[in-house]
């Protein structure tokens, strides 16, 4: 099941230097709070699902800004976020458009077995 599919996001909060003294809020009944960094700057993510993942997930952000910021030479945090998001919508859509394709193709294939199938069950009586 992909990220979106999941929709375990319920909050994100900047901590600012509050939270470097946090490392786990108490879970709430199916949520949890996990505490990641994100370019430098600490969140507490509140929501369901595996911690492990909300730290892959935040990693892979973490990285995309980081590569952004590298090749670019843009200093300003909201610049390098938003193409951070633009460059993983692009991810995100290019990925759709294969499995949509993918999907297609299976589709007609099983029609052109199934029409196979019909006719030599057809042949057969």
């Amino acid at each position: 099941m992909s990220w979106l599919g999941r929709r375990w996001i319920t909050s994100i909060q900047g901590c600012g230097n509050d939270c470097r003294s946090l490392k786990r809020e108490i879970p709430m009944i199916g949520k949890n709070t996990e505490m990641v960094e994100i370019f430098g700057q600490d969140y507490r993510i509140k929501g369901v699902g595996d911690p492990e993942y909300i730290h892959m997930i935040a990693g892979y952000i973490d990285r995309k800004m980081r590569e952004i910021a590298h090749s670019s030479g843009i200093m300003s945090q909201s610049r390098i976020a938003i193409l951070a998001a633009l460059n993983i919508a692009d991810e995100l859509f290019q990925e759709r458009e294969k499995g949509a394709k993918i999907r297609n193709e299976f589709e007609k294939q099983a029609a052109g077995l199934s029409e196979l199938l019909d006719s030599k069950l057809g042949a057969a009586e």
